[in-house]
């Protein structure tokens, strides 16, 4: 019987798809997931309180002009705090930084929560509840778009963010409101109880993440997944980044638009 000789390349395959092959195609991590459901809980709690904020507002004064106030507050406070937030999340590490913001949210709610108890809460108490809530919602989100990256495969990077994405605005545009307007119906304070606790769910998830790449971004092209537990110094100032992020926004019409 006469061998059948094969040319080197049919026989051989390259390492890398190889390993491909050996792997499998990449998979969602357990800390993605738990990512993914902090953010559903966290956004949920606040689709509570975009109905029961404004409602709660009525309760403590009848001015039209006062009560669009809170709306406008806590949309320019989303606004004013994109830019150094997005500084801050390239500087510290994230993931204490959304716990941070999640524990932080949650003590305002908490406390607002013994003021309604008391019936000491008021206008004044209720704008900052509103600007507290949507900085630390924008610094929250901020991080963990930066964050994900750290906890997947490049391949599946597409579908976490898309994943993420449809479950905060499902959890805040959509579920959180039409529940938060019952809830408020039945004990003004009931929607308020659920977002707080909401928070520190949210960032008790979060601190249970894991990623030995979070925090490595400062690190040359390359060189992060080399060095996972190290960070390079910035060569620049937090005001020059500040400033460099202004420019970029005063070039993109688009994001100009976006932001009106």
């Amino acid at each position: 019987m006469t061998a059948v000789r094969q040319a080197p390349s049919e026989l051989m395959v390259a390492p890398e798809i190889a390993d491909i092959a050996l792997e499998g195609p990449p998979k969602l991590t357990r800390s993605f997931r738990r990512l993914w459901w902090a953010a559903g809980i966290s956004a949920s709690g606040d689709g509570l309180v975009v109905v029961a904020i404004p409602l709660l507002a009525v309760s403590i004064t009848r001015s039209p002009l006062l009560i669009a106030g809170v709306t406008a507050a806590n949309r320019a406070s989303a606004a004013l705090a994109a830019l150094p937030g997005g500084v801050l999340a390239d500087r510290v590490n994230r993931r204490w930084l959304m716990v941070a913001c999640n524990v932080i949210a949650g003590l305002m709610l908490a406390g607002l929560v013994a003021a309604m108890s008391f019936s000491r809460a008021d206008l004044p108490m209720l704008y900052a509840v509103s600007v507290v809530l949507a900085a630390s919602d924008v610094i929250y989100e901020l991080a963990a778009q930066a964050y994900v990256p750290t906890l997947v495969d490049d391949r599946v990077l597409p579908k976490a963010n898309s994943r993420l994405q449809v479950m905060t605005g499902s959890g805040e545009q959509f579920a959180g409101p039409a529940v938060g307007g019952v809830l408020f119906s039945v004990a003004r304070r009931v929607p308020f109880v659920a977002d707080a606790i909401s928070f520190f769910a949210s960032a008790l998830l979060v601190g249970t993440t894991r990623s030995p790449l979070s925090g490595t971004t400062w690190l040359p092209s390359g060189t992060a997944k080399d060095a996972p537990g190290r960070r390079a110094p910035r060569e620049t100032s937090w005001a020059e980044d500040f400033r460099q992020g202004f420019r970029w926004f005063k070039r993109e019409r688009s994001v100009q638009l976006v932001a009106a």
